[in-house]
């Protein structure tokens, strides 16, 4: 029984549900199809960028719970707008602080921050961050020094992390 075979037979056990020969069969293949060029990917490559892939659809799933993206109420077209560009807004500023906070802390000392725990420690500090934003007592190496200590990203044994593979790939 290969490696693989065995992590999922593990997580069905869990499940309370044994797995058939075949189906353990069926978990050795995947198959992905895409319109990249052939001879400019190589099967690894595809494989790698579909990881990617996956991290991105992850971060609108984040997106969408922290930012309360899935529960909008019946209201104007108008007052919609607004509720929509407003949370954008939040959006990038976020992304753009959360981005910078991991290259800090990536070059500083070599530390990676997850993207999910990142957003999870900003929400649940953000009322005490916007009372103390007006009191003008919050100092951006506070906010990192947070981020450091709740957001850091577990390594699984054998994974490779989003950025690894945006390195390996020669776009980070």
């Amino acid at each position: 029984m290969a490696k693989t075979d065995g992590v999922c037979a593990k997580k069905e056990k869990r499940k309370g549900k044994a797995l058939a020969r075949q189906t353990l069969e069926q978990k050795k293949y995947h198959i992905l199809l895409t319109n990249l060029p052939q001879e400019s990917f190589d099967g690894q490559q595809v494989y790698e960028l579909y990881s990617l892939r996956w991290q991105i659809k992850l971060l609108f799933k984040a997106w969408k719970s922290v930012f309360d993206l899935a529960k909008v109420k019946k209201m104007k077209k108008e007052r919609f707008e607004c509720h929509l560009y407003g949370t954008l807004i939040a959006i990038l500023v976020t992304q753009t602080f959360l981005f910078q906070a991991r290259t800090y802390w990536q070059q500083k000392e070599g530390i990676q921050i997850s993207e999910r725990k990142a957003l999870d420690v900003l929400q649940s500090y953000w009322q005490q961050l916007l009372l103390r934003l007006s009191k003008e007592e919050i100092s951006l190496s506070s906010l990192l020094l947070l981020l450091r200590k709740h957001g850091r990203k577990d390594r699984r044994k054998g994974k490779e992390t989003a950025s690894d593979l945006l390195v390996k790939l020669g776009i980070y």
